[in-house]
């Protein structure tokens, strides 16, 4: 079946991706018809595509058994799906015991550390099971007077740098440079902001500290987590507004589904009103309108500030999905381009180079173009050499 997917045209459809979020419903029902098609290899393997796509094999696979239907599916779907599973669950167990040890080593010098965004469903029972969530990365925060204290700890028991001949050390970044200990399964972000500066009015560092609550790692092992409000304030300004998917239009199934799995686990003790007020005083309310219009028009899941029916909200969640289904995800040689602009934007130049010194944007204009130009460079020779 691997080969088969290998070769698999894409051809997604707004019906593929609906019917694959509704295999994704905690709790939900489902028709015959929708049953038949997971017994049909024309159907299912675009829909196996698709979770493939978007990192969400082991959520669906979970929910095939939740649902009561995996004793119903063909042999060679199960197989398929139990390896992909397996192999999530193998990740996600590695990067549980990664983050227990980074912890265990602040515990050891009282630093605080907050988890955040994935890594803390691994622990906080918002997934059913480990494997239900994959990621690549380790977050987690830490108080800024202690953030270097906190690197050189982590590189005292072994994590390192691996940077690349053209990778950037971020002057105003909001985390400090990515560490990996060797043959380690992960890189750790130690973070200073929760959110980067640009966008940190939605939800500020001091905010995040002052409602944080415990969560307890393993035995004699605590540290905090967000407030529910606050992931789910950051889980929605992190993929829409710090990595711009709304300005972009970029539809991203695994981002919906996290900030769903958030609301949904966390409904009663989310203060809805205080998660309106703070994307409002940032005049991003949109943003979350459409984000919780594009989680009830594919979960069926409402909260208590969904505008079901906002007119911009449903018009931008229509041209996200229709975009995304037109391209087949693809990145279009326009969009390349656009982000190549983009780089030389006020915003990511002072993230990158600062702001210090005379003409600090020009300057790192300046800086960005001759990196450019030496990749391209770099690229040009190879392929003669080659």
């Amino acid at each position: 079946m691997a080969e088969q997917l290998t070769h698999q045209e894409k051809m997604f459809t707004e019906d593929t991706i609906k019917e694959l979020a509704n295999w994704l419903i905690i709790g939900a029902s489902y028709t015959e018809n929708q049953l038949e098609h997971f017994k049909n290899e024309k159907f299912y393997l675009p829909l196996i595509s698709l979770a493939n796509e978007f990192w969400l094999i082991g959520a669906l696979t979970q929910q095939l058994k939740d649902k009561n239907v995996w004793s119903l599916l063909p042999d060679e779907l199960t197989n398929y799906l139990s390896e992909i599973e397996k192999i999530y669950r193998e990740r996600s167990l590695a990067l549980s015991k990664e983050a227990i040890y980074c912890c265990r080593t602040f515990q050891k010098k009282n630093i605080e550390v907050i988890m955040l965004k994935g890594i803390t469903g691994l622990f906080n029972g918002s997934y059913k099971v480990i494997s239900e969530r994959y990621m690549t990365d380790i977050d987690l925060l830490v108080k800024e007077e202690v953030a270097q204290e906190s690197f050189k700890e982590l590189q005292r028991v072994g994590y390192a740098e691996q940077a690349g001949e053209f990778d950037i050390r971020a002057v105003e970044h909001h985390h400090l440079p990515p560490l990996i200990r060797e043959n380690g399964c992960c890189f750790i972000e130690l973070h200073m902001k929760g959110l980067k500066e640009s966008v940190s009015g939605v939800l500020n560092t001091e905010e995040i500290w002052q409602k944080s609550i415990g969560l307890t790692l393993e035995n004699n092992l605590n540290v905090l987590q967000l407030h529910p409000t606050h992931q789910l304030i950051l889980a929605i300004a992190h993929s829409e507004l710090s990595d711009k998917n709304f300005d972009n239009k970029v539809f991203d199934l695994k981002q919906v589904h996290n900030a769903y799995i958030i609301a949904q686990f966390y409904y009663q003790d989310i203060e809805w009103s205080k998660v309106q007020e703070h994307f409002s005083r940032e005049k991003s309310s949109h943003v979350l309108d459409s984000m919780l219009n594009c989680i009830y028009t594919l979960f069926h899941f409402s909260t208590p500030i969904t505008k079901v029916n906002d007119a911009l909200a449903n018009q931008h969640v229509k041209f996200i999905i229709e975009k995304y289904i037109t391209t087949q995800g693809k990145v279009t040689l326009i969009s390349r381009i656009n982000s190549v602009i983009k780089g030389y934007s006020e915003e990511t130049i002072v993230n990158l180079y600062g702001k210090r010194g005379s003409f600090p944007i020009l300057n790192g204009r300046i800086k960005h173009f001759s990196r450019h130009c030496k990749i391209v460079i770099k690229n040009i020779l190879s392929t003669f050499n080659k």
